[in-house]
Protein backbone atom coordinates (compact mmCIF):
# COMPACT_ATOMS: atom_id res chain seq x y z
CA UNK A 1 0.00 0.00 0.00
CA UNK A 2 1.31 3.46 -0.79
CA UNK A 3 2.00 5.70 2.21
CA UNK A 4 -0.32 8.25 1.81
CA UNK A 5 2.26 11.31 1.25
CA UNK A 6 3.67 8.92 -1.88
CA UNK A 7 0.03 8.81 -3.05
CA UNK A 8 -0.32 12.71 -2.96
CA UNK A 9 2.87 13.41 -4.72
CA UNK A 10 2.02 11.06 -7.26
CA UNK A 11 -1.66 12.73 -7.55
CA UNK A 12 -0.24 16.05 -7.73
CA UNK A 13 2.31 15.18 -10.49
CA UNK A 14 -0.64 13.41 -12.60
CA UNK A 15 -2.52 16.94 -12.36
CA UNK A 16 0.34 18.83 -13.11
CA UNK A 17 0.91 17.07 -16.61
CA UNK A 18 -3.01 16.82 -17.23
CA UNK A 19 -2.10 20.27 -17.04
CA UNK A 20 1.22 21.57 -19.08
CA UNK A 21 0.20 22.46 -21.99
CA UNK A 22 1.18 20.69 -25.15
CA UNK A 23 4.14 20.71 -27.21
CA UNK A 24 3.74 23.16 -29.86
CA UNK A 25 5.45 22.78 -33.45
CA UNK A 26 7.27 25.91 -34.53
CA UNK A 27 8.62 26.47 -37.96
CA UNK A 28 11.53 28.47 -38.40
CA UNK A 29 11.49 30.13 -41.74
CA UNK A 30 15.28 31.91 -42.46
CA UNK A 31 16.45 33.34 -45.15
CA UNK A 32 18.84 31.08 -47.89
CA UNK A 33 22.07 30.78 -46.64
CA UNK A 34 24.63 31.15 -49.32
CA UNK A 35 28.32 31.14 -47.48
CA UNK A 36 27.71 31.41 -43.95
CA UNK A 37 30.78 29.60 -42.71
CA UNK A 38 34.24 31.51 -43.57
CA UNK A 39 37.73 30.31 -42.27
CA UNK A 40 40.12 33.38 -41.37
CA UNK A 41 43.09 33.69 -43.69
CA UNK A 42 45.13 32.32 -41.22
CA UNK A 43 43.02 29.02 -40.08
CA UNK A 44 42.78 29.97 -36.35
CA UNK A 45 39.29 31.41 -36.86
CA UNK A 46 35.95 30.22 -38.16
CA UNK A 47 33.95 33.16 -38.81
CA UNK A 48 29.77 31.91 -38.74
CA UNK A 49 26.02 33.66 -39.77
CA UNK A 50 23.87 33.03 -36.79
CA UNK A 51 20.62 33.72 -39.31
CA UNK A 52 18.09 33.12 -36.30
CA UNK A 53 19.65 35.04 -33.70
CA UNK A 54 20.82 37.86 -36.02
CA UNK A 55 24.45 37.86 -35.28
CA UNK A 56 27.97 36.86 -36.09
CA UNK A 57 29.80 33.82 -34.20
CA UNK A 58 33.54 34.00 -34.04
CA UNK A 59 34.92 30.65 -33.05
CA UNK A 60 38.77 30.06 -32.23
CA UNK A 61 40.30 27.49 -33.48
CA UNK A 62 43.73 26.78 -31.86
CA UNK A 63 42.66 23.15 -31.34
CA UNK A 64 40.88 22.81 -34.53
CA UNK A 65 39.04 19.42 -33.59
CA UNK A 66 37.39 21.56 -30.41
CA UNK A 67 36.33 24.95 -31.88
CA UNK A 68 35.76 27.51 -28.73
CA UNK A 69 32.83 30.27 -29.37
CA UNK A 70 34.87 33.89 -28.56
CA UNK A 71 32.27 36.40 -29.34
CA UNK A 72 28.77 36.66 -30.82
CA UNK A 73 28.74 40.24 -32.37
CA UNK A 74 25.00 41.83 -33.31
CA UNK A 75 25.02 42.73 -37.37
CA UNK A 76 21.62 43.10 -39.82
CA UNK A 77 18.83 41.05 -39.61
CA UNK A 78 19.50 37.61 -40.99
CA UNK A 79 22.79 37.22 -42.16
CA UNK A 80 23.61 34.29 -44.91
CA UNK A 81 27.19 35.43 -45.70
CA UNK A 82 30.55 36.31 -44.10
CA UNK A 83 33.90 37.28 -45.36
CA UNK A 84 37.02 38.81 -44.00
CA UNK A 85 38.40 41.84 -45.69
CA UNK A 86 41.34 42.23 -43.19
CA UNK A 87 42.54 40.02 -39.97
CA UNK A 88 39.89 42.93 -38.07
CA UNK A 89 37.46 43.63 -40.63
CA UNK A 90 34.54 40.78 -41.35
CA UNK A 91 31.90 41.60 -43.87
CA UNK A 92 28.40 40.07 -42.79
CA UNK A 93 25.64 40.05 -45.88
CA UNK A 94 22.02 40.64 -44.18
CA UNK A 95 19.43 39.25 -46.39
CA UNK A 96 16.46 40.72 -44.62
CA UNK A 97 18.27 43.97 -43.43
CA UNK A 98 18.96 44.75 -47.14
CA UNK A 99 22.73 45.48 -46.29
CA UNK A 100 25.82 44.39 -45.59
CA UNK A 101 27.66 45.02 -42.17
CA UNK A 102 31.23 45.48 -41.56
CA UNK A 103 32.56 43.98 -38.26
CA UNK A 104 35.32 44.97 -36.14
CA UNK A 105 36.33 42.53 -34.06
CA UNK A 106 38.75 44.28 -32.02
CA UNK A 107 35.72 46.71 -31.25
CA UNK A 108 33.17 43.94 -31.25
CA UNK A 109 30.76 45.56 -32.70
CA UNK A 110 29.25 46.98 -36.45
CA UNK A 111 31.19 49.85 -37.71
CA UNK A 112 29.76 50.74 -40.49
CA UNK A 113 26.85 49.52 -42.92
CA UNK A 114 26.48 49.30 -46.34
CA UNK A 115 22.89 49.43 -48.00
CA UNK A 116 21.79 47.03 -50.78
CA UNK A 117 18.85 46.44 -52.41
CA UNK A 118 16.61 43.59 -51.68
CA UNK A 119 18.19 40.27 -51.17
CA UNK A 120 22.08 40.74 -50.90
CA UNK A 121 23.46 37.45 -50.79
CA UNK A 122 26.77 37.27 -51.08
CA UNK A 123 30.27 38.96 -50.64
CA UNK A 124 33.77 39.10 -52.40
CA UNK A 125 36.82 40.86 -52.71
CA UNK A 126 38.76 41.14 -55.51
CA UNK A 127 41.36 43.73 -57.03
CA UNK A 128 40.96 46.26 -53.79
CA UNK A 129 36.56 45.81 -54.83
CA UNK A 130 33.84 44.24 -52.76
CA UNK A 131 30.89 42.23 -54.95
CA UNK A 132 27.80 41.86 -53.09
CA UNK A 133 25.10 40.04 -55.29
CA UNK A 134 21.56 41.78 -55.41
CA UNK A 135 19.41 38.77 -55.89
CA UNK A 136 16.03 40.71 -56.08
CA UNK A 137 17.36 42.83 -59.01
CA UNK A 138 19.50 40.13 -60.72
CA UNK A 139 22.51 42.45 -60.12
CA UNK A 140 25.84 42.78 -58.25
CA UNK A 141 26.50 45.75 -56.62
CA UNK A 142 30.31 47.00 -56.54
CA UNK A 143 31.81 48.89 -53.87
CA UNK A 144 35.36 50.29 -52.83
CA UNK A 145 36.77 47.53 -50.36
CA UNK A 146 39.09 50.08 -48.91
CA UNK A 147 36.62 53.48 -48.74
CA UNK A 148 33.40 51.79 -48.85
CA UNK A 149 32.33 53.99 -51.52
CA UNK A 150 29.63 52.84 -53.96
CA UNK A 151 31.24 52.23 -57.97
CA UNK A 152 27.97 50.77 -59.24
CA UNK A 153 26.59 47.74 -60.45
CA UNK A 154 26.90 44.77 -63.27
CA UNK A 155 23.44 43.27 -64.66
CA UNK A 156 23.49 40.09 -64.38
CA UNK A 157 21.61 37.72 -67.24
CA UNK A 158 19.83 35.34 -65.01
CA UNK A 159 17.35 35.66 -62.08
CA UNK A 160 18.83 35.22 -58.97
CA UNK A 161 22.44 35.49 -59.03
CA UNK A 162 23.35 34.08 -55.29
CA UNK A 163 26.92 33.18 -54.77
CA UNK A 164 30.17 34.49 -55.70
CA UNK A 165 33.38 33.05 -56.48
CA UNK A 166 36.86 34.57 -57.32
CA UNK A 167 39.64 32.69 -59.59
CA UNK A 168 43.19 32.02 -58.29
CA UNK A 169 44.38 35.03 -59.63
CA UNK A 170 41.86 37.27 -58.54
CA UNK A 171 40.99 39.06 -61.69
CA UNK A 172 37.45 37.20 -62.51
CA UNK A 173 34.93 37.29 -60.38
CA UNK A 174 32.01 34.23 -61.21
CA UNK A 175 28.29 34.92 -59.98
CA UNK A 176 26.30 31.94 -59.84
CA UNK A 177 22.33 32.19 -60.62
CA UNK A 178 19.88 30.07 -58.46
CA UNK A 179 17.24 29.84 -61.32
CA UNK A 180 18.59 29.35 -64.54
CA UNK A 181 17.15 27.54 -66.82
CA UNK A 182 18.00 23.55 -67.79
CA UNK A 183 18.21 24.66 -71.51
CA UNK A 184 14.82 24.03 -72.50
CA UNK A 185 12.00 26.20 -74.02
CA UNK A 186 8.35 25.80 -75.52
CA UNK A 187 6.97 25.36 -79.04
CA UNK A 188 3.36 26.76 -79.53
CA UNK A 189 0.80 24.48 -80.14
CA UNK A 190 0.58 25.65 -83.59
CA UNK A 191 3.94 24.85 -85.03
CA UNK A 192 4.23 21.36 -82.40
CA UNK A 193 3.25 18.30 -84.30
CA UNK A 194 -0.13 17.05 -83.02
CA UNK A 195 -0.14 14.45 -80.24
CA UNK A 196 -0.30 10.69 -80.41
CA UNK A 197 -3.76 8.77 -80.77
CA UNK A 198 -5.49 7.94 -77.53
CA UNK A 199 -5.18 4.47 -76.93
CA UNK A 200 -9.04 4.13 -76.17
CA UNK A 201 -10.61 4.26 -79.37
CA UNK A 202 -13.72 5.47 -77.86
CA UNK A 203 -11.84 9.06 -76.59
CA UNK A 204 -11.56 11.80 -79.31
CA UNK A 205 -8.17 12.89 -80.43
CA UNK A 206 -6.22 14.89 -78.05
CA UNK A 207 -5.99 18.46 -78.60
CA UNK A 208 -2.93 20.71 -79.70
CA UNK A 209 -0.79 21.47 -77.22
CA UNK A 210 2.86 22.82 -77.20
CA UNK A 211 5.99 20.97 -77.42
CA UNK A 212 9.08 21.20 -74.67
CA UNK A 213 12.43 21.00 -76.84
CA UNK A 214 15.81 21.54 -75.74
CA UNK A 215 16.74 25.26 -77.32
CA UNK A 216 19.69 24.44 -78.91
CA UNK A 217 17.75 21.50 -81.26
CA UNK A 218 18.34 22.52 -84.69
CA UNK A 219 14.45 21.16 -85.75
CA UNK A 220 13.45 24.08 -83.92
CA UNK A 221 15.43 27.38 -85.06
CA UNK A 222 13.31 28.98 -86.38
CA UNK A 223 10.72 29.12 -84.03
CA UNK A 224 13.49 29.82 -81.59
CA UNK A 225 14.83 33.38 -82.20
CA UNK A 226 15.99 34.44 -78.65
CA UNK A 227 18.62 33.17 -76.37
CA UNK A 228 17.89 31.66 -73.19
CA UNK A 229 20.07 33.09 -70.05
CA UNK A 230 21.38 29.65 -69.13
CA UNK A 231 24.72 30.84 -68.37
Amino acid sequence: MLHHHSALAIAAATALLAAAPRAQTFANFESPLVSPLRLSADGLRLYAAHTADNKLAVYSLQNPSLPVLVTEIPVGLEPVSVAERTADEIWVVDHLSDSVSIVSLALGRVVATLRVVDEPSDVVFAGGKAFVTAAATDSVFVFDAATRAPLGTIAIFGKDPRSLAVNAAGTKVYAVVQRSGNGTTIIPELPAPPQSAPTNPNLPAAPNVGLIVAATDPAWTAQIPYTLPDN
